[in-house]
This record gives C-alpha cells, sequence and structure tokens, in this order.
C-alpha cells in the first residue's frame, strides 16, 4: 500500500511539474512575442495624448451641439412708425413729435436648441490655428420677448387747441433659427485648443406690433369746435431677416486623434429691426470630428 501510495504521490508531482514548465514557455514564448511588436501593440490601437495625432488640428471638421440661449430685447422705439402712420398731416403730431413719445422697455426670454458645425482649420505657425466656419442653430421652443406701454400726456399747439393724448403699444419678437459664418484664431497646447472667434449672423425672426392713438381736444379760447375722443389703430406683422455681428471664445479637446470635444461662449448683435434692437447669448457643448 505505501509502494502504491508513493507512486501515486510521484505521478502527480510530475503532472504538475509538466504543467509549471508548460505555463513558463507560453509565458516566454507571449513575452518574446510582444517585445516583437512593440509597445504599440500594448496600448492597443489609440495612440497616447503625447502623440502628434493628438495635436494635428487642421483640416475639415464637423460636428452637432445642443445650447442654451438668452434672447434680449429692447423695443426702444418699435412703433413709432405706427403712431406716425396714425397722426400723419396733423398739427398733434407736427409740433408735439407724438411718435417719439414712446420709449417701451426691454424683455428677454431663454431656450434650448441644438445645431451643428462645419469648418476647416489650418496651422499657419507651430501652434497658431486659423479656421473658417458656418454654424446652423435651431431652438427647440423658439425664444419670444413681448413688452406692452401705455401712455397719456396733453399738448397745447399753436392753433390753440389743447389735446389729450393715450398711447398703448405691443410688440413682440419670435427668434426662430439662425446662422453663423465665423473666422477663428486659436493658439494649442497639446490636445487641448483654445480659440477666439469673429463674424456674421443672420436669424429668422416674427416680428409682431400693434399701436393704438386715443385723442381729443378743446379750444382753450372756447371758440374752435371741440374735438370728440376718438380712437384708432395700426398693426403690422411680419417675417423677415435679421442680420448681426458675432463674436466669442471657446475650447476643442481632442479625445481622439479624429474626435474632439467643444465647448463654446458666443454672443450676436442683431441691426435694429423696425426699430426694436436685440442680442442673443449662446453657451454650447458638443462633438466633432476631424478630417
Amino acid at each position: 500500500m505505501t509502494f502504491r501510495s508513493d507512486s501515486a504521490m510521484t505521478r502527480r508531482s510530475r503532472h504538475s511539474l509538466g504543467i509549471v514548465a508548460a505555463t513558463v514557455m507560453v509565458v516566454a514564448g507571449g513575452t518574446a512575442r510582444a517585445e516583437d511588436f512593440g509597445d504599440d501593440f500594448l496600448r492597443g490601437t489609440l495612440a497616447p495624448f503625447s502623440s502628434s495625432s493628438y495635436q494635428d488640428w487642421s483640416g475639415v471638421n464637423f460636428g452637432v451641439y445642443v445650447s442654451r440661449s438668452n434672447q434680449n430685447v429692447d423695443f426702444g422705439s418699435g412703433t413709432s412708425d405706427l403712431i406716425a402712420y396714425i397722426l400723419r398731416n396733423t398739427t398733434i403730431e407736427n409740433q408735439a413729435h407724438v411718435s417719439e413719445w414712446t420709449t417701451a422697455g426691454r424683455s428677454g426670454a431663454n431656450a434650448s436648441g441644438y445645431g451643428a458645425f462645419l469648418g476647416y482649420s489650418y496651422e499657419i505657425e507651430p501652434r497658431l490655428i486659423v479656421g473658417l466656419d458656418a454654424t446652423y442653430q435651431k431652438f427647440s421652443a423658439s425664444p419670444s420677448a413681448s413688452y406692452a406701454d401705455t401712455m397719456g400726456r396733453s399738448y397745447q399747439t399753436t392753433d390753440g387747441y389743447l389735446y389729450n393724448v393715450d398711447l398703448n403699444s405691443q410688440a413682440q419678437v419670435t427668434l426662430k433659427d439662425y446662422a453663423t459664418l465665423r473666422a477663428r484664431l486659436g493658439y494649442s497646447f497639446g490636445q487641448f485648443l483654445p480659440y477666439a472667434m469673429l463674424g456674421a449672423a443672420a436669424a429668422r425672426v416674427d416680428v409682431s406690433r400693434a399701436a393704438t392713438v386715443g385723442l381729443s381736444a378743446t379750444d382753450v379760447n372756447g371758440v374752435l369746435p371741440p374735438i370728440p375722443y376718438h380712437t384708432q389703430t395700426q398693426t403690422d406683422s411680419r417675417s423677415t431677416i435679421a442680420y448681426g455681428v458675432v463674436a466669442g471664445a471657446g475650447l476643442d479637446a481632442m479625445i481622439l486623434p479624429n474626435v474632439f470635444l467643444r465647448a463654446e461662449y458666443e454672443f450676436v448683435q442683431f441691426m435694429p429691426v423696425n426699430g426694436i434692437k436685440m442680442n442673443l447669448q449662446t453657451g454650447r457643448v458638443g462633438v466633432g470630428v476631424k478630417f
């Protein structure tokens, strides 16, 4: 019995030693093959962040983004032309300039959006990057700012009438979408590219305005007949294109040799539309690819 037990132990020991020897040979062989392939084989298909492939910003780029915008509107003299039309060829308008009395206030709105960009970048000097891109932004729900105001004043004209004038003004501006064309200038720090931008913008806007003038007059000398109180309303609604200038800054970060993340701030100042001034501030985050 003792002889059989020792033989079994011997066989098990030899079997274990065989497994260990085979494992050592496999590991040694695998190590030799890994050395033949070099470090890149062990890292996989991605290059390290220090690789020049993460620092090459030249070429065509395309991407998509989500955004959050704040619309600011100064309605100012947005209904002045409507009031001037109602009171055209009247003494009160010629002398008192009623259409210039109204100075409406400011209003704003916020909206989320999404869009895309397409551009081209070129390295003019080491790390100095110039580029040109176009963007388009659509809103999930179009931001709409509105304002309403009333005003009453009296004014005596040279013909002896004392006028009592009531003004009621309303205006609304809805921004549907907009596009930009921007020049960019950046300075790269490895896989990071901060940049500044300047360009032009065009937006589709809906503008709705209304003005009501209520007027009566009496002769201060009691000679001329009174003018009874009456009202007249003038409205105007239109869809138009608002043009403006755009400026801002952003940061691109390369996460793969041809994929980058983008974060930026953009300010657009639009030209007045019917006396209404508007600007837009937008923050964006997105992802892009480089070819």
